[in-house]
């Protein structure tokens, strides 16, 4: 029901220009600047994955590497003082 309706006026429902920018900002700061590790780059994503693959970052090494990112963004509060 709602599909339909943006398909029937899309212009309604269309983002503001703030409001991309500020999409792009967020998508900028969190595929080039995330503060955290994590083990698959947009850029360079396939290489990544054939050196973490699912298995492997769900391993012990790949826990202890990553879980706190998962953790963050699964909505886990920031350690920022670690």
């Amino acid at each position: 029901k709602t599909l339909e309706k943006v398909i029937a006026s899309p212009k309604d429902y269309a983002p503001s220009r703030a409001d991309v920018e500020f999409a792009w900002t967020y998508a900028y700061r969190f595929f080039f600047e995330y503060p955290q590790p994590y083990p698959w780059h947009v850029q360079h994503f396939w290489e990544d994955e054939e050196k973490w693959s699912i298995e492997k970052v769900m391993s012990e090494e790949g826990l202890k590497k990553f879980k706190k990112t998962f953790g963050y963004l699964a909505g886990e509060k920031m350690e920022w003082a670690s």
